[in-house]
């Protein structure tokens, strides 16, 4: 149980740092992308394949996700998941 905890926590933590440190960047959206894609992700998957989730788990770290996607598109937060 706390390592779902842990997970989700880092997830969190990942995405609004990458948020943060791109807003001062001139293309943000890119730099916010790649960052996500090269270290957020992985991150964030780091030895999955040894625990198991739950489903609100999984859907908690969607949500992270969906965020970061419509921060990188520069979409409301009310776009559905689906767009970004």
């Amino acid at each position: 149980m706390r390592k779902k905890k842990d997970v989700l926590s880092g997830a969190k933590r990942i995405a609004h740092y990458i948020m943060s440190l791109t807003r001062a960047n001139l293309d943000r959206s890119r730099v916010a992308r790649i960052l996500w894609e090269s270290c957020g992700i992985p991150s964030i998957l780091f030895a999955v394949e040894a625990m198991t989730l739950s489903k609100q788990t999984v859907g908690a770290i969607e949500r992270i996700q969906t965020e970061v996607g419509n921060f990188i598109l520069q979409t409301p937060w009310s776009t559905s998941k689906v767009s970004s």
